[in-house]
């Protein structure tokens, strides 16, 4: 029958394509063969319906869907994701063309058939040229959805709104001076014996450290690459006067803490099968000597420098973890879990502080601005909050979303400014950098063509230097 050839044909095409792409992008591991016997579940479908479905039409409309779908969800995965979570695609993919992708291909197919049946040349055009735009218009909707014609519309009317990177406000106000030209890793902290914190220039076999005044350099740390694994993840520490690696985030493999030649000295893992979520090192009771704070996602805990528990408090999984700077004499330090609906704070004694609940929340950091400290939350609007969670201020950022801030002071008694980093709309190559005076007016704000982070450099004299990272480093200084 020919629905049964035209059936056979596309799942014979369908399987050979899902196990080819199947093993090759898992590298051929063991555990891929039973994902991609699994992945076959909708052309096994097709070939059942093919036995049912009398419409060699509506046949070929499943079929050509479940490709056209399975083509660009892989792309997705394969050629072009969209983000670290886009191969969580594929578990779900198998049942999403077989339930959505087939019906809706054989119902469209049959109305092509019914089409193609009584139409002459100019109506038999029209169902080549819908069959062929709907075919591509499924893969690249899949695969590269930036490309369908209303991602574009709203991407270049938001290129219209910003404009092209510029100086907004606050040009004849504030001095750029370069730091470091390359692209490298960047981090601030009491790095060395020098008052103040130093400018850590992190590259391939070690790092230069740079004074935060005048930026010259304060001494070179060497670590060989191969044994430390070092990643975006990685930071500098201090501990007990020697200089440490330490392993913030347990995506991608465990919190540890290494030497810099590579050798573990402890590793912060209380699961045998999973990974900590993160590991953070902070001096937050400010007696001089490191301390870290980590997430296992049900529980947040503090150790101390040999990696023990000095206490442990519950949270709802999968909880995240925020800290704010050392305690000051009007205010404790913050050690925040962010979970689902809730956010809980204790002090770095492990004491409690406050908890609020919260729908959806957005939060990327804890600032000491403008009068007291406060916990960030937002997208397009900037929004802090304080311990009980009620709102303390409201900064809207336009079409950009909120990346994360910081608490500057420029000069050594002077009050505290905000330097805040916002990404453009997704698939929009611009950034948002901004610096806000006490009273929340805007003092700088700057348009960018490529991404950007704050950080900040205490100096021996207990003023901040204010840097942005991206490519390269830079000093942003007031006049």
């Amino acid at each position: 029958m020919k629905r049964a050839r035209l059936a056979t044909a596309i799942a014979t095409v369908g399987a050979l394509f899902t196990v080819v792409t199947t093993l090759r992008g898992s590298g051929s591991a063991a555990l891929s063969l039973p994902f991609a016997v699994y992945a076959l579940l909708p052309y096994a479908a097709l070939l059942a319906a093919s036995r049912v479905v009398t419409d060699p039409w509506a046949i070929g409309g499943a079929g050509v869907a479940a490709l056209a779908g399975e083509a660009g969800i892989r792309a997705s995965v394969f050629i072009h994701p969209r983000g670290s979570t886009a191969a969580i695609a594929l578990v779900f993919s198998p049942v999403f063309l077989t339930v959505v992708a087939l019906p809706f291909g054989a119902a469209v197919g049959w109305l092509l058939g019914r089409a193609w049946r009584w139409g002459r040349l100019l109506t038999r055009s029209a169902v080549v040229a819908v069959s062929a735009l709907s075919t591509v218009s499924i893969v690249v909707g899949f695969g590269w959805p930036e490309l369908m014609p209303g991602p574009v519309l709203r991407r270049q009317a938001a290129l219209d709104r910003i404009g092209a990177p510029r100086v907004v406000t606050g040009a004849s106000a504030f001095v750029s001076m370069p730091v470091s030209p390359t692209q490298e890793w960047f981090q601030t902290g009491r790095l060395d014996d020098e008052p103040g914190d130093a400018i850590a220039v992190i590259g391939g076999n070690g790092a230069v450290l740079l004074d935060p005044v005048d930026f010259h350099e304060r001494g070179r740390v060497r670590f060989r690459l191969e044994s430390l694994r070092w990643a975006g993840d990685s930071m500098l520490v201090r501990l007990d006067r020697r200089m440490v690696a330490v392993r913030t985030s347990g995506v991608a493999a465990d919190t540890e803490v290494q030497t810099l030649d590579g050798a573990l000295l402890w590793r912060f893992r209380p699961s045998p099968q999973l990974s900590a979520v993160s590991l953070w090192p902070a001096d937050l009771d400010g007696d001089g000597r490191i301390e870290f704070y980590a997430d296992n996602g049900d529980f947040i805990a503090r150790l101390d420098a040999d990696g023990k528990e000095a206490w442990r408090r519950p949270a709802l999984y999968p909880a995240g973890l925020l800290l704010s700077g050392p305690r000051t004499s009007t205010s404790p330090a913050w050690v925040v879990a962010v979970q689902s609906d809730r956010v809980s704070i204790w002090d770095e004694r492990g004491s409690p502080l406050g908890a609020f609940s919260i729908s959806a929340p957005r939060l990327k950091g804890i600032a000491d601005w403008p009068e007291r400290r406060t916990l960030l939350d937002g997208d397009t609007t900037l929004r802090g909050l304080v311990l009980d969670g009620t709102q303390a201020f409201e900064i809207p950022l336009g079409d950009f979303h909120f990346s994360q801030a910081v608490a500057v002071r420029f000069t050594p008694d002077g009050p505290r400014h905000l330097a805040i980093a916002a990404a453009g709309p997704r698939d929009v190559p611009h950034w948002r950098f901004l610096v806000l005076a006490p009273d929340r007016s805007i003092v700088y704000d700057e348009i960018l063509d490529h991404w950007a982070l704050p950080l900040v450099a205490r100096r021996r004299d207990g003023a901040d230097t204010l840097l942005v990272s991206g490519n390269g480093l830079r000093a942003l200084r007031p006049r």
